[in-house]
Formats: structure tokens, C-alpha cells, sequence
């Protein structure tokens, strides 16, 4: 028990920190070294680690990475984002990317459309020299809060989705209305955050 907890904590403050003095990795790299930590210290057998991989999630999140990559090779989400991060200076860019990366997030997972969405924001801010954190804050919470508006909206609801036999559009036809509810007090708590101070 001792030595699970002790990998437990070396495993999360890897995924957490990504870069230790001279050592650099990532999330995957941080939940590998914590397996290969369990077998070898006996915590966890070849056989229950077999039989925890999930094919069936492994094959949808492949097959959503590859769509991904061959949109984003075709620019669809340059063209996509593009127009939306250009509406102006006030709420209205706020409000747009908030919106336009939820929805986004739904289908293609939270992480991708960050990753995407991210440097375009950050160059047009820049080039209309205007504050970038308004819009990337609405990045964030617009991608996380929309992932959860459909199954596929990210890797654990995936999984969830497939062994709970919930069908697709039920789930969609509950969390849609909730997600998009979600997205409206975001934009309003972020208006209220980032409203310009009465003179």
C-alpha cells in the first residue's frame, strides 16, 4: 500500500510538472513511468495491466487524431478560427472564441482545439495589440467546459461512454443543454472579470 501511494505521488508530480531539473517529459511519459514503477515493484501483475488497456478507446482516439491531423492539414481550423478571433477588441472576440472552441471541443477533444486555436489567438492579439488573456482564458474554459457535451469530447468520457451503454445522442440530447448553459455563465463571469474599470 505504502509503495503504491509512494509511485502514486512520483507519477502525478511528473505529469504535473513535465520538466525536472534535467529531465523533460510529458503526461504520457509521467503515466508510463508509473506502470513500469508498479510492475516492478509488484503492486500490479502483467496480466491485470493487460487487461486494463481498452482497445475499443485506443481505436476512437486514434481515428480522432488522424481526422484531426488531416483537418488541420487542410487548415479547416485556421479557417475557422480565424474569422472569430477577429470581431474586435470588446466581449465580442471573448464571446466568439468562448463559444466556437466549446463546440469544437465537443467533437474533436479539449486538448486538440487548445493546441490549435491557442497560437492563432495569441498572434492576432498581438498584431491588434490588445490583451490576450481574456480570449485565452475563454479558450480554456470554452474547450473544457464544451468537452463535455458529447462521448467523444475527450479521452475519459470516452471510455465511460463505451462501458456504460449510454447511446450517443442520449448523451448528447442531456449534456448539450447543460454544456451550452455552462458556456453562458463562463462568458458572463469572464465579462464580469474583464469589463474595463469605471473611471
Amino acid at each position: 500500500m505504502l509503495v503504491s501511494l509512494l509511485i502514486l505521488i512520483v507519477t502525478m508530480t511528473m505529469i504535473a510538472l513535465q520538466k525536472l531539473p534535467g529531465f523533460h517529459h510529458n503526461r504520457p511519459t509521467g503515466a508510463l513511468t508509473g506502470a513500469v514503477l508498479m510492475l516492478l515493484a509488484g503492486e500490479l501483475t502483467l496480466d491485470r495491466a493487460l487487461a486494463s488497456i481498452d482497445l475499443a478507446t485506443l481505436a476512437l482516439l486514434f481515428g480522432l487524431m488522424v481526422l484531426v491531423a488531416y483537418l488541420e492539414e487542410a487548415g479547416a481550423f485556421t479557417a475557422l478560427a480565424a474569422p472569430l478571433i477577429r470581431l474586435g477588441r470588446g466581449p465580442a472576440m471573448t464571446w466568439a472564441v468562448l463559444f466556437a472552441s466549446g463546440i469544437v471541443a465537443a467533437l474533436f477533444m479539449n486538448d486538440t482545439v487548445c493546441l490549435l486555436f491557442a497560437p492563432l489567438i495569441l498572434a492576432t492579439c498581438r498584431h491588434q495589440g490588445i490583451d490576450a488573456v481574456p480570449p485565452l482564458t475563454a479558450l480554456i474554459l470554452g474547450a473544457n467546459i464544451g468537452s463535455l457535451m458529447l462521448p467523444i469530447g475527450n479521452p475519459q468520457q470516452a471510455f465511460i461512454a463505451m462501458h456504460s451503454d449510454i447511446a450517443f445522442a442520449d448523451y448528447a440530447r442531456r449534456m448539450v443543454p447543460i454544456g451550452l448553459a455552462c458556456l453562458a455563465v463562463a462568458g458572463l463571469l469572464l465579462h464580469l472579470a474583464h469589463r474595463p474599470a469605471a473611471p
